[in-house]
Parts: structure tokens; C-alpha cells; sequence
């Protein structure tokens, strides 16, 4: 079974280049993702819907708002790119999200709840 939080990382991946993860990695590269979900909630036996974060984080603003941008592309079509996938609303459009353990980076989010199939 696949869990919401590794079918958003293997679609982020798809959508961009720098490294993804769940975790702010303990080496940080100069510009990364992070991807963390919320509680699942089932919607059937096979079905459930998930609340899903994606962060870019980087020291170069305009190199974190053209990936948090592509990803929020790639996302509104996730559906067409995977039969697992039920659909994504989008919750909260990319915005800026400081994050207080790291000042010398940018942080920007966005958010929405991922519905998808188990098979």
C-alpha cells in the first residue's frame, strides 16, 4: 500500500529537478523541497483523501517561487498523470511561510487535499 505522503514525493519529483523529501535534510542543498502530510482520512475501502504541504525552500527568491510554481502546475493536473489519483484541491495557494529554525532561507508553501486509490 502507498501512503499519501510518498505519491506526492514521487509526483513532485516529476515536477522538478532539486532534491524532495520528507524532512528538512541534515545537509541542507541550496535549494530543496519538503513535502509532509496530515492525517489520512478513508473514504472507502480502497480510497482516502489526505491534506498534503509541499515546501520549497532556497537562498534565491526567484529560484523558490519557479519551483513552487511548477509544482503547483504540474499538481493541478495530477490526475491526468496517474490513475491512482482521485484528485487534488488545492487549499492554500503558494505563499510565503517563513520558517523560524532557518533564517538565511526562503520558505514558500502550498497545500491541498490529494484523494487517490490504494491499487
Amino acid at each position: 500500500m502507498i501512503t499519501a505522503l510518498e505519491l506526492a514525493i514521487q509526483h513532485v519529483r516529476q515536477a522538478t529537478d532539486i532534491p524532495v523529501s520528507s524532512q528538512v535534510p541534515r545537509v541542507r542543498p541550496d535549494l530543496f523541497c519538503r513535502v509532509d502530510q496530515g492525517t489520512p482520512r478513508r473514504l472507502n475501502p480502497i480510497a482516502e483523501e489526505n491534506i498534503i504541504f509541499i515546501q520549497v525552500y532556497g537562498g534565491d527568491l526567484e529560484e523558490v517561487l519557479a519551483h513552487i510554481g511548477a509544482i503547483r502546475d504540474y499538481f493541478t493536473d495530477l490526475d491526468a498523470f496517474d490513475l491512482r489519483v482521485q484528485g487534488w484541491e488545492e487549499t492554500e495557494g503558494p505563499h510565503e511561510w517563513p520558517d523560524p529554525d532557518l533564517t538565511d532561507v526562503y520558505r514558500w508553501q502550498m497545500a491541498g487535499t490529494l484523494s487517490f486509490t490504494y491499487t
